[in-house]
């Protein structure tokens, strides 16, 4: 019945995106909003003679596992189903997750390698490269890709 569903073919590329996304990028995806929400969640007392954060603050989510099996299931995704229109999103989720994690030249790599692929998301990984830039200090190259 699913004869000619090789990965190169019209058929197969559809049931390799199928599986990509649903057996491994959605959850993901859903670990690392879980490991977001617990960071907005956490009550951070303001002090009114500071700016407000506009951002969670990366500082209190290296304890989150949430991000840790964000990473480990979008590298299933790059593994399993590396051709998949869903690795350049795993790409962009893991370097998300490394950024949360305080693991700043993890997330630079990987924000560049996104970028590198001229995929759809190269604005969005630009965005949080400027970003990781920023944390790790690096502010006039931040300013570059801004």
């Amino acid at each position: 019945m699913l004869a000619g569903c090789g990965s190169s073919s019209f058929l197969g590329r559809r049931v390799d995106n199928f599986t990509a996304y649903y057996n491994t990028f959605y959850n993901a995806r859903k670990a690392y909003e879980r490991g977001v929400k617990s960071l907005e969640r956490d009550n951070v007392p303001v002090d009114r003679t500071r700016y407000l954060p506009v951002f969670s603050d990366p500082d209190r989510a290296p304890r989150s596992q949430d991000f840790a099996d964000a990473i480990k299931k979008s590298a299933d995704v790059l593994r399993d189903h590396p051709t998949s229109k869903w690795a350049d999103d795993a790409l962009l989720l893991i370097g998300k997750s490394y950024f949360y994690q305080q693991n700043y030249v993890g997330a630079e790599q990987k924000f560049r390698e996104v970028i590198d692929l001229g995929s759809d998301l190269e604005d969005e990984a630009r965005f949080w490269l400027a970003r990781t830039l920023i944390a790790s200090q690096a502010y006039d190259e931040a300013a570059a890709h801004l």
